[in-house]
């Protein structure tokens, strides 16, 4: 975090002052989901936008879903005051309370107070909790020692939890990519080998950062012996 306050201070190269970024976070999903403070699973799951589950197949109305900003996310929690204390004290789950009195307090500060009747079960206000808190359980990860710290001077408006998971993602391409090469070049035995034993050092299970590795020494190779083929230009684009 302490990095991430001082990228307003800018670095030299060459007499050039370069001021970086931060947009986005790389993982799977359970690590984005913890990065964003959502929950895990459960019938809001998506960190991106907090769509019901039972609203996911509905692809207009999921189009139109806004992004939850870091800022939103932190507002959203810090909209109570009993969230505001229990998100200062670093409860992981600001939500999961079975108590009456906590729950109606809260629906009312939030302003749901009309959406439920004074005899209604707790299970109707945990419901009406969870369809407005849209999957949100905590401020993001990198609020969570200090949730009221501003999220400008934080350096934290540019950043950008993923929708998707790159590297998993990428295993395909890289995959569809190497089977694809034999039919593209010379001796297409020793490529086929190259690409499915000498790339990955003979290992047999493969995750996604054998892949990128893999891919790195593929396109070293083709650089090296095929320097003007397409295929060489392919590999470095990923």
């Amino acid at each position: 975090m302490r990095d991430i306050n001082t990228l307003s201070e800018p670095l030299e190269f060459n007499g050039v002052e370069v001021y970086d970024v931060l947009r986005f976070f790389k993982g799977d999903a359970p690590s984005c989901q913890m990065e964003t403070g959502h929950q895990k699973g459960g019938n809001f799951f998506c960190w991106v936008c907090g769509i019901s589950c039972s609203q996911v197949s509905d692809y207009t109305y999921a189009a139109y879903r806004s992004y939850l900003s870091f800022e939103y996310r932190q507002q959203k929690v810090l909209q109570t005051k009993r969230s505001t204390d229990l998100s200062k004290r670093k409860c992981l789950n600001l939500y999961s309370t079975k108590k009456r009195v906590e729950l109606m307090d809260e629906l009312d500060e939030r302003g749901l107070g009309k959406k439920y009747r004074s005899h209604d079960s707790n299970k109707v206000l945990e419901q009406i909790l969870k369809v407005e808190m849209e999957g949100i359980q905590r401020v993001p990860s990198l609020l969570f020692n200090n949730p009221e710290e501003d999220i400008g001077s934080s350096q934290l408006q540019f950043y950008e939890v993923l929708g998707c998971e790159p590297l998993h993602d990428v295993v395909g391409h890289i995959r569809n990519i190497f089977e694809e090469i034999p039919a593209h070049v010379e001796a297409n035995k020793d490529i086929l080998t190259f690409l499915t034993t000498t790339v990955f050092d003979g290992k047999e299970a493969k995750n996604g950062s054998d892949y990128r590795h893999a891919v790195i020494k593929a396109y070293l190779h083709f650089r090296n012996n095929y320097p003007t083929h397409v295929i060489t230009e392919v590999l470095s684009t990923l």
